[in-house]
């Protein structure tokens, strides 16, 4: 039986980058900013996983709900999976800053029952999981590491792929996000960061290196980096990689590498990853 490996979407608005000039926004005017670009890229999207009869998961800044509750529902009805990104895209740099985000998404998180998150730019405090179980967020692809998905607080982590660059096991350190300490260690070759770095093929070699081991990979992408943004964005983006060089292959499109990926591997829904964990005999709240 073929190994089914995860590839999630991380649905996003060029408004949501914590720049100042769009925090200090009202969510009326952010929605007025981004134009619809998330409408067109979901469709798209939408019309591409089709094409390759994929179904995925969703992780949704919340304040897209407020902006086109519609979409969300369109999303969920070609069979994908909603899932939760914080209501306004917030990096979650200390603990106890999800617990606002959790209050302000409060109808989004019931209207869809949503049971798996991730954090933006995988940054995430173990002292959070609690957080998540208390809003019935059964797990999270909040950390970046090689090992088997575990148990945290009553949360499934089902870690962001990576290949360790030797033999010796590596202990997940939160928060677990990407750094160049990690990046002498081991690849977090699930980030969409490194997938016009790497190349799909790379990619794909790392997947089977885990299919061999009758393990799933875990990967995912975003659908700005795969469908045209307006000006501002761009510029935006580039900007961004003039202050931190390490963004810079977020410049690139990477649409080709993306179906390609999905058309040399099986890839499906997060819960299915979850419903596995528990089949096996634990026990998630």
């Amino acid at each position: 039986m073929p190994i089914i490996h995860y590839y999630a979407v991380d649905l996003e608005s060029f408004v949501f980058s914590g720049a100042p000039k769009y925090a200090r926004l009202s969510t009326e005017e952010r929605r007025r900013l981004d134009g619809e670009t998330v409408v067109r890229h979901t469709d798209q999207l939408l019309s591409l996983l089709q094409r390759n009869n994929t179904k995925l998961t969703f992780f949704i800044v919340g304040e897209i709900h407020d902006w086109y509750p519609d979409l969300v529902d369109s999303i969920r009805s070609e069979g994908h999976e909603i899932c939760y990104h914080t209501h306004n895209h917030s990096y979650l740099n200390r603990p106890g800053i999800l617990e606002k985000e959790l209050e302000q998404s409060g109808e989004f998180l019931r209207r869809f029952s949503v049971k798996g998150f991730q954090a933006p730019a995988i940054i995430f405090h173990k002292e959070d999981y609690r957080l998540l179980a208390e809003s019935g967020i059964k797990y999270s692809a909040s950390v970046y590491s090689a090992s088997e998905p575990y148990e945290m607080d009553g949360v499934l982590e089902i870690p962001v792929s990576t290949r360790p660059m030797g033999t010796t096991p590596i202990k997940v350190a939160y928060p677990a996000r990407m750094s160049l300490r990690m990046l002498t260690r081991e690849l977090p070759f699930g980030s969409s960061l490194l997938l016009k770095v790497l190349g799909w093929r790379r990619i794909s070699a790392f997947i089977r290196e885990l299919e061999e081991r009758r393990r799933s990979a875990n990967l995912f992408i975003h659908n700005w980096q795969l469908f045209k943004e307006p000006g501002a964005a761009v510029r935006d983006r580039v900007c961004e990689a003039i202050m931190n060089p390490l963004v810079i292959p977020y410049s690139f499109n990477v649409l080709k590498d993306f179906e390609c990926l999905l058309k040399e591997h099986p890839f499906g829904r997060l819960d299915t990853a979850l419903a596995k964990h528990v089949t096996k005999g634990n026990s998630v709240r």
